[in-house]
């Protein structure tokens, strides 16, 4: 024990170096490792902020944009873009600002349905009086973009279920003016295009002049000239599938002839009219119609009378 001592007092002075170097390294490792935690946590607390906010982003409308019906290869962009204009025109709707909703129409829309901001409040928002909820999910993205839309009550401030509800179709367009923006069709119109094609038989020229395609029907607008000196019938009406389209398939579709007056199908001699016509087809991707038929014209119709000997077909290639 006394040669502990006297080598403790012999080197007192070193040992006191030696414990304080001791301490201050150690104390040192402590500094470095509360450092380097302190980084990793923030860093991993960055990393799962960041991943939260791209999922949620990721997630708004991912599952929105699964089609029902056929699948279209849409990019992240590409359904926010959908997704967000098709939710800002629902909210616009269900909180009564109709004229930024009407903003988001197209102009085919515009001017096929709703020529005036009126006229869209009065005939379609009247559906999102009542504190409404929606939801959508896409029907095809493949070569449309159309989404299925349901509208119901709100349960928790009607107590009424979600068995109930209204549906609609809604397709999204490229904006023609603002790039990367679109613009939309609603109750189940998808468009219209010019066709402007004929066919002349005899005396009687037809022009298919336009198509409007609808989810559930198509109507064309033609053209049918009288050339000769006597009244013609474009349809007896006597019998179903005598003016029809035809599609890619080869299947035909009969025209809602119930829907017309009878004199819009007589011509007068050397007259011509235009008629709105349609047709029982319901929208198909990758489906085109090829062509129209008209199987029951009468070429001479003088007196209102009709024979079987003046009969003709005429078929419009699209």
């Amino acid at each position: 024990m006394w040669k502990l001592f006297r080598f403790i007092n012999r080197n007192l002075t070193k040992i006191i170096i030696v414990i304080i170097i001791l301490v201050f390294a150690l104390s040192l490792i402590q500094i470095i490792n509360y450092q380097a935690g302190n980084r990793t946590v923030a860093n991993n607390k960055k990393i799962e902020e960041n991943q939260a906010i791209k999922n949620s982003v990721t997630n708004t409308y991912e599952n929105q944009s699964e089609s029902m019906v056929s699948q279209g290869d849409l990019k992240f962009e590409e359904e926010q873009q959908l997704g967000g204009t098709l939710d800002s025109f629902l909210q616009s709707c269900i909180n009564g600002n109709y004229e930024q909703a009407y903003n988001l129409l197209s102009n085919d829309c515009k001017e096929v349905l709703y020529p005036s901001l009126d006229l869209f409040v009065q005939q379609y928002c009247s559906k999102y009086a009542g504190n409404k909820q929606y939801s959508f999910q896409s029907w095809t993205s493949q070569n449309s973009y159309i989404y299925y839309v349901k509208i119901f009550d709100n349960m928790l401030s009607t107590g009424k279920n979600y068995d109930s509800y209204l549906e609609e179709y809604i397709s999204l367009i490229p904006d023609e003016e603002n790039e990367n923006s679109y613009k939309l069709n609603v109750n189940g119109f998808l468009g219209s295009a010019d066709i402007n094609k004929t066919s002349q038989r005899n005396n009687i020229r037809i022009t298919v002049e336009k198509s409007y395609v609808f989810m559930n029907n198509q109507k064309f607008t033609i053209k049918v000239e009288n050339l000769s000196d006597k009244p013609i019938l474009l349809d007896t009406r006597n019998s179903n599938g005598t003016v029809c389209v035809v599609d890619s398939n080869r299947v035909e579709f009969d025209a809602l002839l119930y829907e017309n007056q009878d004199d819009d199908f007589v011509i007068g001699a050397n007259k011509y009219k235009i008629i709105d016509i349609n047709f029982s087809n319901n929208y198909r991707d990758n489906v085109s119609i090829d062509k129209m038929i008209f199987k029951d014209i009468v070429s001479n119709y003088e007196n209102n009378t009709i024979s079987s000997d003046e009969r003709l077909t005429i078929e419009i290639y699209m």
